[in-house]
């Protein structure tokens, strides 16, 4: 008989299968209740978790990764399960009751009874040890700043900077603008703006100035973010240990006063992109470094309207300007900052409470001679901007010292300016008229950007 004892090994092998299968027909129902009871059982626990959460997040914590992934797979199961309870009830009441396609029963029988496993190993895993963790702080400082209350021209800009951080496909914005314009001061408004919207996990500030050093800026960074850096380490593995940092972060990094084109990636800040929804942003006084630094939008910075000149101008100076032997000449004053709010500012405290006509008619005539006799002017005003016109070109500054010929405020037409330029001899490098023409025009766009 010893030839039946691998027949029975081959019975046994095949018995406990069958009967799994058998058991998917004859024990459908059954399973079809107990799903809906662990279903039942499941959306209980999940609504006690998700009141945990809410209670979590009122007091600024923030929920576990394994939670919000247990919440997002307790909606899937529930919706399966709601799809074969259907598949269910449609099959057996249209055959009234008796289910009788062995197949089909068989299908839906070994579906839900391996849905009822899957209910019930979810619902076990809602045993959290915490549900919600107090975030780290936030890697961001609000910047003092002066107000730009009634500076219309100041908030629209800020207000189309703001709508550029909401467009996924805006990575790096280039702000620009001459100096003493309000660059600093506009992002800073940015910064503190982008602090109170809570949409970034870090906001990096770093003053680049003329030194345009990119290891300096890179360390400035890993010092906002706390990271630590040895003398043994070289510069590659300091970049290398930032990028990998910065990955991890949706941030913000804000370079104010760019003088020269940036090489953002030789710094190794991640290039922004949809998936990481960080930014880049930075303030130069020329268009052309905008273009340098892949800017995918600029925005200029404008001189301020005569009415919120004065206004700025009114709020520095104090209410003697306001009196009527002044009034006339402190707007003469004005007109000569040409909009310029580091000037409005600068000229504006230096006049504060003074109360001689005789004073401001002197103020008027040092602005229009461009004396350095205010105070401050010289160190917060000319000097700036002689370091602007120094960066020009030989054959640029030649041409721009030209049009000093010209009256104040009068209207110079560019073509007669080229002309003028020309017979001058002032452009140099062309062969003939057409490409000194080329390049009398590219002169003039190049002052405009800068």
């Amino acid at each position: 008989m010893y030839f039946l004892e691998p027949i029975s090994e081959i019975l046994k092998f095949l018995w406990v299968p069958l009967i799994q299968q058998i058991g998917y027909l004859i024990n459908l129902q059954d399973n079809v209740e107990e799903m809906r009871r662990q279903k039942e059982e499941l959306c209980e626990r999940k609504k006690d978790v998700m009141i945990e959460v809410a209670a979590a997040e009122r007091e600024g914590m923030t929920p576990t990764n394994q939670v919000r992934e247990w919440l997002n797979r307790s909606d899937i199961i529930e919706a399966e399960v709601d799809q074969l309870d259907k598949n269910y009830r449609e099959r057996n009441g249209c055959l009234g009751g008796h289910f009788p396609a062995c197949y089909s029963r068989h299908k839906l029988g070994r579906e839900v009874a391996n849905k009822l496993k899957d209910v019930a190993s979810h619902k076990d895993k809602a045993a959290f040890e915490r549900v919600a963790f107090n975030p780290p702080p936030l890697m961001v400082e609000e910047k003092p700043v002066a107000s730009i209350a009634g500076q219309t021209t100041t908030n629209k800009t800020l207000n189309d900077i703001m709508s550029l951080f909401r467009e996924e496909e805006v990575g790096i914005i280039g702000i620009y603008g001459m100096g003493g314009v309000g660059k600093t001061t506009l992002i800073k408004h940015v910064n503190n703006h982008l602090i109170a919207s809570r949409e970034y996990s870090a906001i990096f500030w770093v003053t680049v100035s003329k030194d345009s050093n990119i290891d300096k800026i890179r360390k400035a960074i890993m010092r906002q973010l706390g990271m630590r850096f040895s003398g043994d380490d070289d510069e590659e593995q300091i970049a290398e240990k930032l990028f990998k940092r910065l990955r991890e972060l949706k941030f913000v990094v804000i370079l104010d006063d760019v003088w020269k084109s940036l090489d953002i990636d030789a710094i190794r800040i991640p290039r922004p992109n949809k998936e990481n929804g960080s930014k880049i942003v930075f303030t130069t006084r020329s268009l052309e470094v905008c273009h340098q630094m892949d800017a995918d939008k600029s925005v200029k910075v404008e001189v301020l309207q005569e009415e919120e000149a004065w206004t700025l101008f009114r709020q520095k100076a104090g209410n003697e300007v306001e009196t009527p032997p002044i009034e006339s000449t402190a707007k003469e004053v004005v007109k000569e900052c040409g909009g310029l709010p580091l000037a409005l500012i600068t000229v504006g405290r230096a006049m504060r409470e003074k109360r001689s006509i005789e004073v401001w008619q002197n103020a008027a005539r040092a602005l229009r001679g461009s004396s350095p006799e205010i105070t401050g002017m010289e160190s917060q005003v000319f000097l700036p901007l002689q370091y602007s016109y120094d960066q020009l070109g030989d054959d640029v500054k030649r041409c721009f010292l030209y049009s000093s010929v010209f009256p104040e405020d009068h209207a110079i037409l560019k073509d007669f300016l080229v002309e003028y330029w020309i017979f001058e001899e002032l452009i140099g490098g062309v062969d003939n008229i057409a490409d000194a023409r080329n390049k009398g025009n590219a002169i003039i766009q190049s002052l405009i950007d800068s």
